[in-house]
């Protein structure tokens, strides 16, 4: 992967007369809204700009501690950072479930609301500087890790840690708002993925429960081609195998899914599955988001626009626009996905139960193969990057995400 950063001429950027220069426009706006949901984003002219700016005041904005700075590098090695204009982003998925109605939990299949928040989706998204790929690095909820100030526990457990107790420089007492304790346990998850990934951190999308079906709800469903048939009654989604466009509520149940997963040699997925499902949304969604059908519809953008201020959290330092240009030349088909390398699971005492081994040394060292494979040389390890368009995730020590039929999922 190449750190040059490509420029286009300025005045491509804007939006030129007919109908050749509103599509140009809403492609760049395209980028703006598909990039803060499945981690890029947009700008726009006349209405487009309006609805950009309606946007960009529109989000909810939380400071926190240690983006931008780098990971912890062990005594002896040298800093593996990205460098130039390349960015991490951490897209992080909680299951906050306050406000919805009895219907609402009925129809949408979700069970009532903890008395926490956990956080079970992890999604690093690595940006290149010249933005013509995106890598995503699924960190699985049940990674045994180490939480500064706490006891070691699954990784899900830092925000809420976090959250309740506070974190360096951040502390959390009976009086503290809401945002005061998002923001202690977004700080110390990401020094936590820091130490474990070796990665810096630039930015953050924080997207609540139904935020995924809230952005599908906007876009009128996404289409998923499943190479098996689906029964599974606890997502409440069932389907048979082939092409299927997806209502909002059954695109909900198709990322929440991870029981009834298997791939073609009969290794069950579960969380490793329900990874896989999640990136291959956002590729869909990111696909669906920028073709000008859906963005030359006011109502649509407005809607999208809409359900994206009302489900996103995102940091205050993150600039829409310079994302959006540096995503300018990103296309569905060239967004890879892949899950750190694990080692087999353990038990341990309760409240932790079963968690994933992971190892911060080999997992830093496979980013860095994914990231910059011209580097580090040929993996150690089978398998390679793959397309979250056309694969499915199975469980590896690897980490590798294993081909499954051309242009489905499992």
């Amino acid at each position: 992967m190449t750190d040059a950063q490509l420029h286009r001429p300025s005045g491509q950027h804007r939006t030129g007369r007919g109908r050749t220069g509103t599509v140009s426009a809403l492609r760049l706006l395209g980028k703006i809204v598909a990039a803060i949901v499945s981690a890029s984003l947009l700008v726009g002219a006349g209405y487009f700009r309006t609805s950009y700016t309606s946007l960009e005041r529109g989000l909810h904005r939380v400071s926190v501690g240690g983006l931008g700075q780098p990971a912890p590098v062990a005594r002896g090695d040298t800093p593996k950072q990205v460098d130039g204009s390349a960015q991490n982003l951490l897209v992080i998925g909680d299951d906050d479930r306050s406000g919805l109605t009895p219907q609402e939990i009925e129809t949408l299949h979700v069970g009532a609301a903890s008395p926490t928040t956990s956080t079970d989706t992890l999604l690093l998204v690595h940006v290149p500087a010249n933005g013509a790929k995106a890598t995503l690095i699924s960190i699985p909820r049940d990674s045994y890790v180490a939480i500064p100030g706490f006891k070691n526990a699954k990784i899900n457990a830092a925000y809420i840690d976090g959250a309740q107790y506070g974190t360096d420089g951040f502390p959390v007492t009976s009086s503290s708002s809401d945002a005061e304790k998002q923001a202690a346990g977004i700080t110390l998850l990401i020094r936590v993925l820091k130490n474990l990934t070796g990665l810096r951190i630039d930015h953050y999308v924080l997207v609540n429960f139904l935020g995924f079906f809230h952005i599908a709800q906007a876009i009128k469903g996404v289409t998923v081609n499943l190479c098996h048939a689906v029964d599974d009654s606890r997502s409440g989604f069932v389907q048979s195998a082939g092409v299927h466009h997806l209502t909002p509520v059954q695109a909900l149940e198709f990322v929440r899914q991870r029981h009834n997963l298997s791939d073609a040699q009969g290794h069950q997925l579960n969380d490793f599955g329900r990874e896989a499902r999640q990136r291959y949304f956002l590729a869909a969604a990111f696909n669906k988001i920028e073709t000008a059908g859906t963005l030359l519809n006011p109502s649509r953008l407005n809607g999208l626009i809409a359900a994206i201020k009302s489900t996103l959290t995102i940091d205050d330092g993150l600039s829409l626009t310079t994302l959006a240009h540096q995503m300018l030349d990103l296309t569905s088909g060239n967004i890879a996905g892949q899950t750190i390398p694990t080692e087999g699971s353990q038990m341990f005492p309760a409240p932790v139960g079963s968690a994933l081994i992971v190892d911060p040394a080999t997992v830093q060292r496979q980013i860095q193969r994914w990231l910059h494979p011209s580097r580090a040389g040929p993996s150690s390890t089978p398998g390679g990057s793959t397309r979250t368009s056309s694969t499915s995730a199975a469980p590896s020590k690897s980490g590798s995400a294993a081909p499954a039929q051309h242009g489905c999922i499992n």
